[in-house]
């Protein structure tokens, strides 16, 4: 019996067993990092207006087919729905709500793990998860009510079985990336950026590189059964590709630095990751240059972050704006992948030195800088109706443009005051002693008409208290 060889094989069994526990044990601290970050404060700030319809329309009180109906006008009903379900299990308040998000975010970290563990290594995904969990419109998205993280999510999840598939043509690896590529597709429109990118994705597979005929034809079963699942939701996006105008603005020539700069929100790790995707891109040339071929992983990921831009950014220049950095988490699990490829491709010291700094400057920079955890952002609604509950009268009147964003906080404070819509001055009873006027999201400087409206009917200013982007004002009936 060799006892050296049976030493040595000992000894290779236990280093990649120690390695195997160290990556478990790191990617755990970057979870619990990732989770303290997030729930932190995490019912600070009030829900802003878009918090407040995805309350509304996953209230637990609606039957299944009016949370669906209620999201036409939205988005697709996939994130309304699991909020709905989450309310059936759990009490439908906004903390609540936000820590759904919270526990989304959290899968979308270890997605990120596991797509940078199938993309290089081990080493990769650590980093590519670290990056995720600091990143500052992760955590912002992480603590609303709303679909962005869901989004990065199951866009990340459908790469992923789309390199998978690409690797190694497993029944089980199409299967899956069927099912999330569908859920894409329910979660948000840029979905269809997602199926269309990797629908220019595989032509260029098949036509730069070997592909067997099992791979493309399961590739082909793939998209048509996710064309054949998205089918009922396709008369509302026909419908809604009418549309003329849109509130997303055109975006600046300098959008793609603006937007890298949101998704970290700080200027030396912004430099830094710059840097390493620069360092990325020199690095393919160089292998293009030596093997004439890039691998089809690097093929992949590069086509992901270009056309998840170049497709909602050629809509925009030839139909309507359609481009809005909310929505391009579609291409931020594939710009971190990127990014942590490129920490590989220096040397350890400096990739370790560079590692703690950027992490250390993007804490810095969410806590101090950007003062997330302490600055009101958000528009006060719960502060201003919280107030008006406090200081209102059962036979008081509430006018509000916003009357639907208000009344969600009078029924989630207990309240049986209600507010109207301006018109309701028409129908102000006589001798009505006071009106309240709510406003909020984008108040109007000077008087506004229903202001004047008051005050002509002989209602006098009695108070005004002011919220971050809301304001309370009470008018009182002249005697």
């Amino acid at each position: 019996m060799d006892f050296s060889k049976s030493k040595d094989r000992c000894q290779t069994e236990m280093k990649a067993l120690m390695t195997k526990y160290s990556t478990a044990l790191l990617l755990l601290a970057i979870i619990l990092l990732a989770f303290m970050l997030r729930l932190y404060h995490l019912n600070y700030q009030s829900l802003w207006v878009d918090e407040i319809v995805s309350m509304v329309e996953a209230d637990p009180q609606l039957s299944l087919p009016a949370v669906i109906s209620g999201t036409v006008a939205d988005q697709p009903p996939a994130f309304f729905i699991m909020l709905h379900s989450w309310f059936q299990i759990f009490n439908y308040t906004e903390y609540n709500g936000r820590f759904f998000s919270i526990l989304i975010g959290l899968t979308g970290v270890v997605t990120l793990f596991f797509l940078g563990r199938e993309v290089k290594g081990p080493e990769v995904g650590l980093v590519a998860a670290l990056i995720t969990a600091l990143s500052y419109i992760h955590i912002l998205f992480s603590q609303e009510v709303r679909f962005y993280t869901a989004l990065f999510l199951f866009t990340a999840l459908s790469y992923l079985f789309f390199i998978r598939c690409v690797k190694f043509q497993r029944i089980i690896d199409f299967v899956f990336y069927t099912f999330f590529t569908t859920v894409v597709l329910y979660t948000h429109y840029y979905g269809l950026v997602v199926l269309a990118t990797q629908g220019i994705l595989f032509i260029g597979l098949i036509t730069l590189y070997p592909a067997n005929k099992r791979f493309i034809v399961m590739s082909i079963i793939s998209g048509v059964l996710i064309t054949v699942m998205f089918i009922p939701w396709l008369p509302i996006i026909f419908s809604d590709v009418q549309t003329a105008n849109f509130w997303i603005q055109p975006p600046p020539f300098y959008f793609p630095i603006e937007y890298f700069y949101v998704y970290f929100k700080d200027v030396i790790a912004c430099s830094v990751f710059a840097i390493l995707i620069i360092i990325y891109f020199l690095s393919i040339a160089k292998n293009v240059k030596s093997q004439e071929k890039i691998s089809t992983t690097n093929f992949i990921l590069i086509g992901w972050g270009l056309l998840s831009y170049l497709i909602p950014l050629t809509y925009t220049i030839i139909r309507i704006p359609m481009l809005h950095v909310r929505y391009t988490t579609i291409a931020l699990p594939g710009i971190i992948i990127i990014i942590s490829l490129g920490f590989f491709l220096i040397k350890r010291p400096i990739r370790m030195i560079l590692l703690i700094v950027t992490s250390c400057t993007m804490l810095l920079s969410l806590f101090f800088i950007e003062k997330h955890y302490t600055k009101i952002q958000k528009e006060d609604w719960r502060g201003m109706i919280s107030s008006v509950v406090k200081n209102g009268a059962p036979d008081d009147m509430f006018i509000s443009e916003y009357s639907f964003y208000c009344n969600y906080y009078f029924k989630a404070l207990k309240s049986e005051f209600r507010a109207v819509q301006p018109e309701g001055l028409k129908s102000l009873k006589a001798g009505q002693p006071n009106v309240w006027v709510l406003e909020g999201f984008n108040i109007p400087p000077g008087i506004s008409p229903d202001k004047q409206q008051l005050v002509h009917k002989g209602y006098k200013l009695e108070t005004v208290e002011s919220f971050y982007l809301a304001k309370a004002s009470l008018y009182r009936l002249s005697k």
